[in-house]
């Protein structure tokens, strides 16, 4: 296999940005097999395993990268998926659904 370099041209930080000192601590991964995936990242990416714990019925857990304290990668397991239709505005962005749909544990989502 040959390897190829690939050169990523980024776009000009907006400093002007109201959300412009906003900085990401983590991410969640919804895994179907919890066990197959923390050892995947604890083996193969040699990252940490930070914390894990249940929740109800789903298993999570913190996972930081070898020499990196300020990202880690939330797994998240288990757990009855519920598929709603939900519509969103611009206002509302992706991250926050429109008041009265469902939320992942059954119940209405209000802001």
């Amino acid at each position: 296999m040959e390897t190829q370099n690939l050169t990523i041209q980024l776009p000009a930080r907006n400093t002007q940005s109201p959300f412009s000192t906003m900085r990401g601590a983590h991410v969640a991964v919804r895994v179907p097999d919890y066990e197959a995936s923390k050892q995947w990242y604890l083996e193969k990416l040699d990252f940490r395993l930070i914390h894990e714990w249940p929740f109800g019925d789903l298993q999570l857990a913190y996972l930081a990268p070898a020499n990196d304290d300020n990202f880690w990668v939330e797994l998240l397991a288990g757990g009855q998926l519920y598929v709603v239709n939900r519509k969103w505005t611009d206002a509302a962005g992706p991250f926050f659904p429109l008041p009265g749909t469902l939320s992942r544990f059954g119940g209405p989502i209000h802001r």
